[in-house]
């Protein structure tokens, strides 16, 4: 699953260096020992960036230099703008996911200075765009640094920046704005960016750029802005082409698995809600049940957390999904040994939020044979995947005639199996969800005592689900 946030999620770069790493710390050093010199600001911005491109990691320079860059933010004078722009390049690229700088940095009230910096210099001018990504940064760092950014009114320059026809200003825009949106205070910032900024049709717009990485990243803002809460999801809906932009992303397949994932991920986050109608009317049901077999794990994933979100919206949403095919891919997803947890958790959501329909779709469970998959997935080592399947089977023993049917599947020998793996969930009262299976009588309680004569269960734990079963059955 892709974040919703952009975050500087890189290599510790204080780990034991390379022969590589030392090159370019030497080269550095040499740059930095006659800052502030225009042409070593160039150079040693040039370089900071050619070696997080390289190497995923921040180029490693002392605090002291830090400082340097956070004062020259306040340079005057002839060009000042452009060695500011240089010094908020150097600083993006020597404090990426850097903890330890990044707060020094902000010590030296780094965030005022960029903000400014972004203010004085327009549009297309260098400056505003790494002073945005450098703000970006900063905010991956802490919701407080973010509201005080916000606070200093910096959105209406991310903003701006969507409308430059340059696909690394528009990237930076929207990764600044999808940051906004994340966290504590990301509802108030999304209305702020639709109602007085006006970024949905620019979004929409970008969703129709020629640069791939362009179109994911006006996604990935809208899916941010779509998680929020039902009004912005209904601001999209009504956003002028924005539902049809995003389904014709969604079915084309020569579509980058990012752009593709994070398209999905919108329409996912639509489907969570009274807009789930308004996403199925673009007839994208189809192609979503296609991308369960994509050959990014990402977009599969997305792909079962979007008929998730479908099926969690009534039964006859579950019959829309029956009725497209959508019950066997899921399976097949949850059987396979080879596909991801992350994979397999949003199937196994999928199957839950079938099972939890009408009795009808729960039959059309039962004839697709998905008591194995289901088992596949009792049998990850993950406690959420465990809990979803658990939550199917359980499901499923609210019609009597499923009851036998799952004990004759071999539900009771497969919990018992992954007997080790159970005692990581039990605290998510799995064990009481799975204990509706064994509330059908003494055939189904004999069962668990003839596994627990073979030595094959925790004996502690089938006798808790032996007693809370008991007492379900009498209670029937």
């Amino acid at each position: 699953m892709a974040e919703n946030h952009i975050a500087d999620d890189l290599a510790d770069d204080d780990m034991d260096m390379t022969e590589q790493d030392m090159i370019f710390v030497d080269k550095a050093a040499v740059l930095v020992a006659v800052l502030p010199d225009a042409g070593a600001l160039r150079q040693l911005a040039d370089l900071a960036e050619d070696y997080c491109t390289l190497t995923n990691k921040a180029l490693r320079v002392p605090v002291t230099t830090i400082e340097t860059l956070v004062d020259l933010l306040d340079a005057k004078g002839k060009s000042s703008l452009d060695r500011r722009a240089l010094a908020a390049r150097a600083l993006r690229f020597c404090t990426r996911g850097n903890r330890e700088r990044l707060d020094a940095a902000i010590q030296k009230d780094v965030i005022d200075k960029l903000v400014r910096l972004l203010k004085e210099a327009g549009p297309k001018h260098a400056g505003r765009c790494w002073a945005t990504a450098t703000l970006t940064g900063i905010m991956w760092r802490g919701d407080d640094h973010c509201d005080r950014i916000v606070a200093l009114d910096a959105a209406e320059c991310f903003v701006s920046l969507l409308d430059v026809k340059d696909p690394v200003a528009q990237r930076q825009g929207c990764q600044a704005l999808g940051n906004m949106v994340h966290g504590p205070a990301g509802t108030g910032n999304a209305l702020l960016m639709v109602d007085q900024l006006g970024v949905l049709p620019k979004l929409v717009s970008m969703l129709r750029s020629f640069d791939p990485s362009v179109r994911e990243k006006a996604a990935l803002v809208l899916r941010n802005i779509a998680d929020c809460n039902d009004e912005l999801k209904q601001r999209i809906v009504q956003a002028k082409n924005a539902l049809a932009v995003l389904a014709q992303l969604v079915a084309d397949h020569t579509q980058p698995a990012t752009t593709l994932e994070q398209s999905l991920a919108t329409l996912c986050n639509l489907c969570a809600g009274p807009t789930v109608d308004a996403v199925l009317e673009t007839n994208c049901l189809s192609t979503v049940i296609l991308h369960l077999s994509h050959r990014a794990a990402p977009v599969r994933a997305q792909a079962a957390w979007t008929i998730a979100n479908i099926c969690g919206s009534g039964h006859a949403k579950v019959t829309l999904v029956i009725n497209h095919g959508g019950g066997p891919p899921l399976l097949h997803l949850l059987a396979s040994d080879d596909e991801p947890v992350s994979v397999k958790l949003q199937a196994a959501w999928a199957v839950a939020n079938f099972t939890a329909g009408s009795e009808a779709h729960r039959r059309y469970l039962m004839e697709q044979e998905c008591v194995p998959a289901l088992l596949s997935a009792m049998a990850t080592l993950d406690a959420d995947v465990q809990v979803q399947a658990a939550w199917a089977l359980a499901s499923l023993t609210i019609d009597l005639d499923s009851r036998i049917d799952l004990v004759e599947g071999g539900v009771i020998e497969g919990a018992c199996w992954h007997r080790d793996s159970w005692a990581s969930v039990v605290s998510k009262s799995v064990v009481y969800k799975v204990a509706s299976i064994l509330a059908c009588g003494s055939c189904i309680l004999a069962q668990v005592q003839k596994q627990i004569r073979r030595g094959t269960s925790n004996m502690f734990l089938f006798s808790l689900i032996a007693l809370v079963s008991l007492s379900r059955f009498l209670a029937l």
